[in-house]
């Protein structure tokens, strides 16, 4: 309980820390770096999220949002260079140091995983992947070759991310809701999931889905069209199988042959798929 406590203080010290900061017409760089240090140190422990589920609804936390654009804003030129690897980023933005103590396998190969971002345990990384800043990753999570995992992108725990997938990333305009993927779902190779999305838990996505919150999403099942409006998400529904369809234009009032491109959800899986942890 009490331990509960100082990190409800902590954060709550870092919220108010921002404000003082945010206040400031010229941010000491000192001063801010101090400040984005404590904030990266909870990101990696997945103990501050950049969204969070609020009465069965996800929220984006927007003053976490509004601190990580700091690490873009207040970062300069730096060059990293050691004995495994030379590239030129902001200094801000260094890569995440793992320990044997993560208990993750990051497969050899070419991934970028960026400090301050949530890797959890029993997860695999296939080469080559690429993690943004804001990331959380549950358990024994399975990311595949050429995946990219967008800045701020919540992902579950059991989750499985087909090789040369997309999960997009948001970090502005603060407000906007990142892609969020629940437990258990799987995501086939070569998709894309883009814009303020929430894909619930046990989903599966076929190969070659885009899902974009600019898309509608026709469920075949129950006769419903999914869309995203200014007060919600485009949530897809549990237990959904999503495969990549089409739409006549011409039932738009077009006198067309020409179809659009749609996910299409054509079952519902009776049974939640378990989580598993990946040997590959």
């Amino acid at each position: 309980m009490h331990a509960q406590e100082n990190l409800d203080q902590e954060i709550t010290n870092l919220k108010l820390e921002l404000g003082e900061l945010l206040k400031e017409q010229d941010i000491d760089p000192q001063e801010a770096k101090v400040f984005l240090e404590k904030l990266r140190i909870l990101l990696n422990k997945g103990q501050l999220r950049a969204a969070n589920q609020v009465n069965g609804q996800w929220q984006p936390v927007l003053w976490v949002v509004e601190a990580l654009q700091l690490f873009f804003k207040l970062g300069t030129r730096y060059h990293y260079n050691n004995n495994y690897t030379s590239f030129f980023d902001l200094d801000t933005l260094p890569l995440k140091k793992l320990s044997w103590d993560d208990l993750i396998r990051v497969v050899p190969g070419g991934s970028s995983i960026r400090d301050g971002c949530h890797i959890g345990k029993g997860t695999v990384l296939m080469p080559p992947v690429f993690i943004n800043i804001g990331v959380y990753i549950g358990e024994k999570c399975m990311i595949d070759s050429h995946v990219l995992v967008g800045s701020c992108a919540q992902i579950g725990d059991g989750v499985h991310i087909g090789t040369g997938s997309h999960i997009g990333g948001i970090i502005d305009p603060v407000g906007t809701m990142p892609v969020v993927v629940e437990d258990s779902v799987r995501i086939g190779g070569n998709c894309g999931i883009f814009g303020s999305v929430v894909i619930q838990s046990s989903v599966v996505i076929a190969a070659g889905t885009i899902i974009t919150d600019h898309t509608p999403v026709y469920d075949l099942v129950r006769q419903s069209v999914y869309i995203r409006s200014e007060q919600e998400q485009l949530v897809i529904p549990s237990g959904a199988l999503v495969v990549p369809g089409a739409r006549s234009y011409a039932a738009l009032g077009v006198d067309s042959v020409i179809s659009l491109h749609t996910p299409v959800i054509v079952k519902y899986y009776s049974n939640t798929l378990k989580s598993s942890l990946w040997t590959r």
